[in-house]
């Protein structure tokens, strides 16, 4: 087997880079199987300092609930294989028709030793992060997006179709506001832009300093609030204008993997 092909193999095994497999064959002088626990070996050890940080993003819903989940593990290897895509929807599924959001209580001892066994069998630690769990109400719509399992959110919108609700989730995966509206920005965070603002500005009087700082921060703080961005579809127009007259937006939430 050439060398391309090892390194091809070893990827597929460990689910690491290219160049850290072309080193643990050199080191190995092209044994698979001691590169393979070599590399194992190395990467939990490393592994431990850190939070996993891939895994997997599930949205699910029932006739009342909405459900998004996140799934840690270490590598995108174990991401994709399907004793862990297993585990991912009987995690989502005992919330979703339990109720159940706090993941402390979800946990009964079954799927705790389900989540032992699992960590046992595929060599990587795996984690539930996050669990978000929202209640259907009368004229509350939920848009939700979920990009290639890596990027969910979902979005409660008062008086709107799903398609328009779920257009703003996808504008949210693709934008990553930070509020809903200018309001929702606290003083602090005012205060700290128009300090990052300031820190950029050199040599220029005190009235044009004024005038880029009243500038860059309505632009910091049109480009962060979700009803005052260009919508993504249509740049000309901007979310506010995409809602109708009597839509409102309530609440978002937006999961991407390895973040907290």
């Amino acid at each position: 087997m050439n060398n391309i092909k090892l390194i091809k193999k070893l990827r597929n095994s460990t689910g690491l880079g290219i160049m850290t497999c072309k080193k643990a064959l050199t080191k190995y002088k092209g044994n698979i199987n001691l590169a393979i626990n070599y590399l194992l070996t190395i990467h939990r050890l490393k592994s431990k300092e850190n939070i996993p940080k891939e895994g997997i993003i599930k949205i699910k819903f029932s006739k009342t609930l909405f459900l998004m989940l996140e799934i840690n593990c270490e590598t995108d290897f174990v991401s994709n294989d399907i004793n862990f895509i297993r585990f991912v929807n009987k995690v989502a599924n005992k919330s979703l028709y339990t109720n159940q959001k706090n993941i402390k209580k979800l946990f009964d001892d079954k799927l705790e030793l389900d989540r032992k066994n699992l960590i046992t069998k595929l060599n990587e630690n795996i984690i539930v992060r996050k669990l978000i769990l929202i209640k259907k109400y009368i004229n509350n719509t939920i848009g939700y997006y979920n990009h290639k399992n890596r990027l969910g959110s979902l979005v409660i919108i008062k008086n709107c179709n799903l398609q328009i609700a779920n257009d703003i989730a996808m504008q949210i995966i693709a934008t990553n506001p930070n509020v809903i509206y200018i309001k929702d920005f606290t003083n602090e965070e005012i205060k700290k832009e128009k300090s990052y603002i300031l820190s950029n500005i050199k040599h220029k009087p005190l009235n044009i300093i004024n005038k880029i700082i009243k500038n860059k921060l309505q632009k910091y703080l049109n480009e962060n609030s979700l009803v005052n961005q260009s919508f993504i579809k249509d740049n000309k127009i901007k979310i506010s204008n995409y809602l109708s007259h009597n839509s409102k937006i309530i609440k978002f939430f937006r999961f991407e993997i390895g973040k907290l």
